[in-house]
């Protein structure tokens, strides 16, 4: 029983069922599809793939991209003359190795030189033989690579090339290379066949064996174009836009670089071998579903993607032969049609129910496969500045190779890389005698190394947890080897630290015994007034407000209200509620008084502290003394202006409270989702834990000297009050007035000697717009908001120390630090503190890969207790650790990923790697992510390009949707009165593609910020939606100029009415021009103009006024030079790194 004989036996009566059902469809296609040999002419039409493939040769002459190569490994005695006539043999057989591909009026057309006129093709021999190993291998990759990295001039080479290296006597490689667009993997192994079968015959002094083929390629191109009109052709026309209708996804792996533009797609490869236990288990799961292999395997790179991506609607290109009919089997072409197989993985299935719906899928997807690719591209035109209609592709070579032996002759094919990869991602398999192998080809401009690397063993991990369990959900099939599993749960959440068992106030009155004369507390009300308290007297005032609080009723777990102005009573009132064993609830006067009202009724304070007039407004005051006696007719209030004689015929001596770490400390209202603010409980413990493990990462000592700037409302002001006092340093606290004035803040910055502050970006921006030089012993502690790249950039020339901080309420203030020394790309928001665990989890709360985005999840002692009287929102927001058994996670919204870094691995190739560092990488609020007709949006992308330009001073981004179902890009920016909406967006445009581009940008005096500095998104105003002004129609200029109107009128006579319609500052691509249009232009402007210039001049220069420039510029160097210009002397202009792309392309 031969090798398909046993695979046959060993299917399941469903696949034979489907077997038997696709030969019988087969021979009926077969019999309908005959090709008939085409008549006899000067140039033939291209088929749909070479018609592609043709289109982007001339965009990119120079690109390898294209170019298929295989050597030979010859081994025995070689008659090289035999070798070259079997070769040669082959050329004449197969016309598609001699044809030309030219451009006739505008159109592609292959041209077959007759076989006489077609000299015989030599062998060139490079004779390695006598060179050492290293100087021979070196020789080797030398020639491999020149034959891989080839230019063909399609219009006067042959497509195909041939190398003969001689390594030894008996020892010699053959490189063959030919461009795609006349052949495929098909055609290579058919090429090697028949060179072998060709050259045992010769040695045999026989004739060629091989018969006489029945047709040749441009009888196949010349029939494809007739079956447009058939009814087979148009219902797979019906079926494909079906199956891709509506908006198609675009796969986004968060591993990738950003995809702009047209680029050189240069690759490389990644191999894997699963363990034979593996793949049988592979194999017999196969069968038992009623699928094979291929399918199998399908699904299993679709969850690998799904998991990676999120994105539960799936695109995955597969190739198919493309060859319909008995007559092409034998032929050598392009015919190779890739189709695509959509899989919807929404719904979290099995993968038993997956690779049901695959196989379905695929088995359609099969049975429609005649309908070209290109074609297809052609009719849905999808919106895509990528590869169209997929963006990877999965193939499964599962056909055992021929062994060719020839009469002292052992042969042995390797393929050839050429440094190039055609699609981002392709993931090729392979069913071989040991197992199963597989090769991931990746863009190496989009994906590192080492991500490519995780992603092969990942999708191992995959396969074995599938096999393990077919009916477990998707979400909890195992991605993640357990090395990595170690380093993302364990290793980097070895965060263990002792935390003291002192209270807040504690750790203050321990400094207060160790340095009781040291300035604790400075007020800068004015430049010229300032009040100062040592140590021992803030302790004493503190003191006596605890011993008076607790004559009031205040214990441990009482709610105290603290509404005071920014002076030295913010720090007297939060240390005496604490000393007293009470949790503070700050009130900013400053915020809205319905606000203040609501915080007041809401945290049921059992005393509210604050100040009269003239400290205090007054309405303010009574509104909310009304609304405390309304709320609770039994609390309390404490005017310490009023209530001063009291409060100083109280004892000096520290407290002795039963406090312990686990008591409440504060009350703190952050913004809720539903408009009303929601109390955080954050109790003593957290914030000691805070506290130490600040002071180990800032190394703070008692020199240092704090500017506190702060609301006490937002909790980032613990850090700027407490800090200080538990190491021996001071704070001084700015006055409400300075807060808000860049120029006064910047005063206050060098006349308090400050070495320390802590503010969020937008108030450093504000800093430096209004001319701060910086402070050279400044450590600057950055945190709120995003540090963006030119912040970070212009900050670490202003100080000592630049520090960028993240953390939300719910985890105690700052959870994770980083001390910024270079301004990167993506400023980093560092590691976890002290007793802090980070995990990156997707929706199923499952780990996500590394590198790859996931929710930030929060464990540790910051934890907050919960929220205030919101327990369903307390049991959502914080929820059962599910990698440590009686711990809580915090979620917290917020995107994040793993950083990695660069790590040089061969200093003399410069080769480098990225490996992972544990460093995190904050993406944005899971809740502000954007995602526009298909394509997801990163808007800090967007933003970064506007803080470029010299005129800007801020922006931001955001997603508006001021219609229902209308959702578009708005920017809001800070910009001189010069600059004009208009330009920015123009701007924008020249970096962006247009999905990216805000629909309007809004200029501002300055961006709205929150009481807590951060911008105030809710603030920004509904943009009036102006059609930007029609720019005066531009009327050619020069003869040049009104030559070109001419050529594109009639080449855009579809779209364009007459030539008078043509600006010449108008795009030919929003005129309605498209590739194949281009290239008709582009032969016009040749003959015309009599200048050879290349098809993307057309892409880069698309205006009629740019072209023309070109024209002109080609011209003028012609004539000086007596000869034609090289393309690199053609002048390029600054241009966007996003052009148009054909539908085509």
């Amino acid at each position: 029983m031969n090798n398909l004989s046993k695979r046959i036996a060993a299917l399941s009566q469903t696949q034979r069922s489907q077997l038997e059902a696709a030969l019988k469809q087969r021979r009926q296609n077969a019999a309908k599809s005959t090709i008939p040999v085409a008549a006899t002419d000067a140039s033939y039409p291209l088929s749909f793939a070479q018609r592609r493939l043709w289109f982007l040769h001339q965009l990119t002459p120079h690109s390898p991209l294209y170019n298929l190569a295989a050597a030979i490994r010859l081994r025995g005695q070689l008659r090289r003359d035999l070798l070259a006539r079997s070769l040669n043999e082959v050329r004449r057989r197969h016309t598609i190795l001699r044809s030309r591909f030219v451009n006739i009026n505008g159109q592609p057309r292959q041209v077959i030189p007759p076989w006489q006129e077609a000299a015989l093709i030599p062998l060139d021999l490079v004779d390695l033989q006598n060179l050492s190993d290293l100087e021979q291998a070196s020789a080797i990759q030398h020639h491999t690579d020149k034959l891989t990295q080839h230019a063909f001039d399609l219009s006067q080479d042959e497509p195909v090339r041939f190398v003969l290296l001689r390594l030894a006597e008996n020892h010699h490689r053959l490189l063959v290379g030919m461009h795609h667009i006349v052949s495929d993997g098909w055609s290579k192994g058919l090429l090697i066949k028949e060179v072998a079968t060709l050259y045992q015959a010769y040695l045999a002094e026989q004739p060629s064996p091989l018969a006489d083929l029945l047709v040749q390629y441009t009888d196949f191109s010349v029939w494809q174009q007739q079956q447009q009109t058939g009814s087979d052709f148009q219902a797979h026309a019906s079926y494909w836009k079906e199956t891709l209708s509506g908006s198609l996804p675009l796969l986004e792996l968060p591993i990738a670089r950003p995809n702009h533009g047209i680029h050189s797609h240069p690759g490389r490869i990644e191999t894997f071998e699963l363990s034979a236990q593996l793949s049988q288990s592979l194999r017999q799961i196969a069968q038992q579903e009623g699928a094979t292999l291929f399918m199998t395997l399908l699904t299993a790179f679709n969850i690998l993607l799904y998991r990676y991506s999120g994105q539960s609607d799936l695109c995955i290109g597969i190739p198919t032969a493309g060859r319909a009919t008995a007559q092409l089997e034998d032929l050598i072409g392009c015919f190779i049609n890739p189709v695509v197989v959509r899989s919807d993985l929404s719904g979290d299935p099995c993968f038993k129910t997956l690779l049901r719906q695959v196989r379905e899928t695929a088995t359609e997807a099969y049975s429609h496969a005649d309908f070209p690719f290109d074609k297809l591209v052609e009719e849905l035109q999808p919106d895509r500045e990528t590869t169209p209609l997929f963006q990877v592709m999965f193939t499964l070579q599962n056909v055992p190779k021929a062994t060719l032996n020839l009469p002292d002759l052992d042969l042995d094919v390797t393929e050839l890389h050429s440094g190039t990869a055609k699609f981002d991602l392709t993931l090729a398999m392979e069913e071989c005698a040991s197992g199963i192998t597989g090769t991931l080809e990746y863009r190496s401009d989009r994906f590192d190394q080492t991500a490519i690397v995780r992603l092969k063993e990942q999708f191992q991990t995959l396969l074995q947890s599938i096999v393990t369990d077919l009916d477990r959900p998707l979400s909890a099939l195992n991605l993640l080897p357990a090395q990595e599993s170690q380093q993302l749960l364990t290793d980097w959440n070895q965060t263990a630290m002792p935390i003291s068992e002192s209270t807040i106030h504690q750790l203050f009155e321990k400094q207060v015994e160790k340095t009781p004369e040291a300035i604790a507390l400075t007020f800068q009300d004015s430049l010229s007034d300032h009040q100062h308290l040592t140590y021992r007297e803030l302790n004493q005032r503190a003191n006596q407000l605890a011993h008076h609080l607790q004559t009031l009723g205040v214990k441990s777990e009482t709610r105290v209200g603290l509404c005071v102005t920014r002076s030295p009573d913010m720090l007297i009132g939060l240390l005496g509620i604490l000393k007293a064993g009470g949790a503070y609830v700050p009130l900013d006067p400053s915020y809205l008084v319905e606000r203040l009202t609501f915080m007041v009724q809401d945290s049921q304070i059992a005393v509210l502290v604050m100040q009269s007039q003239p400290l205090l407004d007054q309405p303010l005051a009574q509104n909310l003394a009304q609304s405390l006696t309304q709320t609770a007719p039994t609390a309390q209030i404490v005017d310490l202006e009023r209530d001063r004689p009291l409060i100083t015929q109280q004892p000096q001596d520290n407290l002795k409270t039963p406090v312990t770490p686990q008591s409440l400390a504060y009350l703190i209202y952050t913004s809720g989702s539903t408009g009303r603010p929601k109390g955080v409980m954050i109790e003593h413990r957290s914030v000691v834990n805070f506290l130490q493990s600040l002071q180990q990462q800032l190394a703070l000592t008692p020199a240092d000297h704090l500017l506190a700037v702060t609301t006490l409302s937002f909790d980032i002001s613990v850090l700027e009050l407490l800090l200080p006092l538990s190491v021996g340093a001071s704070v001084t606290i700015a006055s409400q007035a300075m807060t808000k004035d860049a120029i006064q803040m910047i005063a206050a910055l060098e006349q308090s000697q400050s070495t320390v502050m802590q503010a969020t970006p937008s108030t450093w921006q504000m800093l430096l717009s209004a001319g701060w030089r910086g402070k050279a012993d400044l450590t600057i502690l950055s945190g709120g908001e995003a540090l963006s790249r030119d912040l970070a950039e212009q900050l670490l020339s202003k100080g000592a120390a630049v520090w960028n901080l993240y953390g939300p309420t719910e985890t105690t203030i700052w959870s994770t630090v980083h001390r910024v020394t270079t301004a990167t790309e993506t400023i980093p928001i560092g590691r976890p503190i002290a007793n802090t665990q980070i995990y990156l989890l997707d929706e199923r709360l499952q780990p996500v890969p590394m590198g790859g985005p996931g929710e930030l999840y929060i464990g540790g002692a910051g934890l907050a207790r919960g929220y205030w009287q919101q327990p369903d929102l307390t049991a959502a927001r914080f929820i059962e650790n599910p990698f440590k058994k009686g711990d809580r996670l915090y979620k917290t919204g917020d995107l994040v990923r793993y950083q990695t870094v660069h790590q040089t691995v061969n200093q003399t190739v410069h080769e480098a790697r990225q490996l992972p560092c544990g460093m995190l990488e904050h993406l944005g609020r899971l809740d502000h992510q954007v995602k526009l007709r298909g394509h997801r949006i990163e808007l800090g992308e967007i933003e970064a390009i506007l803080r470029k330009q010299q005129t800007v001073t801020a922006a931001i981004v955001i997603a508006r949707e001021d219609e229902p179902g209308d959702q578009h890009l708005v920017a809001y920016a800070v910009f001189d009165e010069n600059t004009t909406s208009a330009a920015l967006r123009s701007v924008l445009r020249s970096y962006l593609p247009e999905y990216m581009v805000p629909a309007a940008v809004v200029r501002l005096e300055r961006l709205p910020l929150t009481p807590n500095g951060k911008v105030d998104r809710k603030a920004l105003p509904r943009p009036d939606y102006q059609p930007e002004p029609i720019a005066a129609f531009a009327a050619p200029k020069t003869p040049v100029e009104r030559q070109l109107i001419h050529l594109w009128a009639s080449v855009l006579k579809a779209s364009v009415q007459q030539a008078s319609d043509i600006s010449t500052d108008q795009s030919f691509f929003d005129l309605g021009g498209h590739s194949l249009l281009a290239t008709q232009l582009m032969a016009q402007i040749r003959e015309e103009f009599q200048v050879e210039l290349p098809l993307r001049i057309l892409f880069d220069f698309s205006t009629i006024a740019d072209l023309a420039q070109q024209i002109e510029t080609h011209k003028l160097s012609e004539q000086s030079l007596g000869s034609p210009t090289p393309l690199s002397k053609i002048t390029r202009v600054a241009r966007q790194p996003y052009r148009h792309r054909s539908t085509t392309e």
